[in-house]
């Protein structure tokens, strides 16, 4: 796609979003068509002026003149509408200061295409918007919340994939030093530490996210090291309890304070962990043997 037919394409569209604004007060946008038209276009507006132009010259020099111009500047100025110079061009645009707050929107050469965007507010139905422009060749409505959204998906099923591989190099990792049984009941706790933290999660509205089930890999980490403890206790189960509280307690200091972060992301981790740490230390002498 050359430039001149990537500034048509965006004329048509920008047409079709003036119509669906004209029906729409709050919808607003931005783009390139109004301040960046196209030779086509360029030619079109020439010679609806030309003629203009030339049927009003003496006019046009009578006014000049009233103004304080010289004759010959009314002159010049039809000579140059007769035989005008070349059309405006990108370049020209670009390196001109009046594009600077605009130039976001040329993202130019990609690849073998020539692209820029239209910057859509975001009072707006995708749904209605995006049928629009379907039958047009080259231009695409991009949701932009939604492909992050479909991305955050998939890096959470890919995330719960390997917590679900973790804990089961974990269980074949204990199986080398204790039975099948003995090992699920090492790794029990944790898991239910883990499920507990998601069910009260679910209950009280949130949704899970991908920084959810990460920190589930540190509940695994953790809580495992806190039932190992127990399971190796022996008779020192009070001297046991006593370092695996004060471990639950600086974990929650340094990981569970982030549920007070501003930051969503962060948030979600520390009421997670906070949550899951909490329960996999109440759960962990379920490991000891009697």
């Amino acid at each position: 796609m050359t430039e001149e037919e990537l500034l048509q394409r965006q004329e048509n569209a920008t047409q079709r979003l003036q119509a669906f604004a004209a029906t729409n007060d709050r919808f607003f946008y931005q783009s390139l068509a109004t301040l960046l038209p196209s030779a086509k276009t360029q030619s079109e507006n020439f010679m609806l002026s030309r003629g203009i132009f030339l049927d009003e010259s003496e006019t046009i020099q009578q006014g000049l003149t009233a103004l304080g111009f010289e004759a010959e500047s009314g002159n010049r100025l039809l000579r140059y509408v007769d035989h005008p110079e070349l059309s405006f061009t990108v370049k020209q645009w670009l390196e001109s200061p009046v594009s600077k707050p605009f130039r976001h929107l040329w993202l130019g050469q990609i690849g073998h295409e020539q692209v820029s965007l239209i910057m859509l507010g975001r009072e707006h139905d995708p749904e209605v918007l995006a049928p629009l422009f379907e039958e047009m060749s080259g231009v695409e409505y991009v949701n932009q919340v939604e492909r992050i959204s479909a991305l955050f998906t998939l890096y959470r099923e890919e995330t719960e994939g390997i917590v679900a591989l973790a804990y089961g190099v974990i269980f074949i990792f204990l199986l080398w030093k204790y039975r099948i049984r003995r090992a699920l009941q090492i790794l029990a706790p944790p898991a239910l530490a883990t499920l507990l933290t998601f069910a009260i999660l679910s209950l009280s509205g949130q949704n899970l996210n991908l920084f959810n089930i990460v920190s589930s890999l540190l509940i695994l980490g953790i809580g495992v090291d806190y039932t190992i403890f127990f399971a190796e206790s022996q008779h020192a189960v009070e001297e046991t309890a006593l370092a695996i509280l004060l471990s639950a307690i600086t974990t929650l200091l340094s990981f569970g304070l982030l549920f007070l972060s501003q930051t969503p992301a962060l948030a979600s981790v520390g009421l997670t962990i906070t949550l899951g740490i909490g329960f996999a230390f109440v759960l962990s002498p379920l490991a000891r043997t009697k």
